[in-house]
């Protein structure tokens, strides 16, 4: 159940001291280092406030299907259908802050499903994103590295029932749209693509209403440096 927050949280004073600590945090673990990363499966909603941490970051957005994903959620929290629903909800509040926190800056949107069909392709593409070739050796390595039968939960090719509800709506017409993108999509695409995560993220306030009260800015960074 992620909060509520009002739109600029990220640049409220009161986050001055938590900003400076996250400075702190990314300079102690990553020093120096030409090329580095982070991931975070909160990261997508916090990233107003690492944008204004870290100016300059390149976005890998990876996709999965969101019947795979409540399928998963749901063997890991019990619960069966009300976990089935956290998990569509969360999937669509997720996906949708990434692509549009993400907007006009460098990113490759990815999916879960093509590393294990598809790895040399994958690496390509993040390959160009970092701009970085990849070795042979590397990439043999990449290739043992994937395990396929990690992959507990897969309904197969592009099939998709998200059941019924707006946030399933919203579910199924966002992951067909991402799953419409070419391998390079074009900015058009990206745009549209945003339009409709905007618009999902506007559904699930309005299906929330009241529910959920505003959350203190302060608040949401501490989970995220934390």
């Amino acid at each position: 159940h992620p909060p509520v927050v009002e739109p600029g949280w990220e640049r409220s004073p009161r986050l001055a001291f938590l900003k400076r600590r996250a400075e702190e945090l990314v300079d102690e673990t990553f020093g120096s280092a030409p090329l580095w990363g982070f991931k975070d499966p909160r990261f997508s909603l916090t990233l107003p406030f690492w944008r204004e941490v870290v100016a300059r970051m390149r976005y890998v957005i990876c996709i999965r299907n969101p019947v795979d994903v409540a399928a998963s959620y749901a063997r890991f929290v019990g619960g069966a259908e009300s976990a089935r629903r956290e998990a569509i909800d969360l999937w669509v509040r997720s996906t949708s802050s990434a692509l549009v926190h993400t907007s006009g800056s460098p990113r490759a949107v990815v999916f879960y499903e093509d590393f294990f069909t598809d790895i040399c392709g994958q690496v390509e593409r993040l390959s160009e994103l970092i701009e970085r070739s990849v070795p042979e050796d590397a990439l043999a390595e990449i290739e043992a590295f994937v395990d396929r039968d990690l992959r507990h939960h897969w309904i197969g090719g592009d099939v998709f029932v998200a059941g019924d509800g707006l946030a399933a709506a919203e579910a199924t017409v966002l992951y067909v749209a991402l799953r419409a993108l070419g391998p390079r999509p074009s900015q058009e695409a990206m745009r549209t693509v945003e339009e409709l995560a905007q618009a999902a993220l506007a559904v699930l306030d309005r299906i929330s209403g009241g529910e959920r009260r505003s959350t203190p800015p302060e608040a949401v960074a501490s989970n995220a440096v934390s």
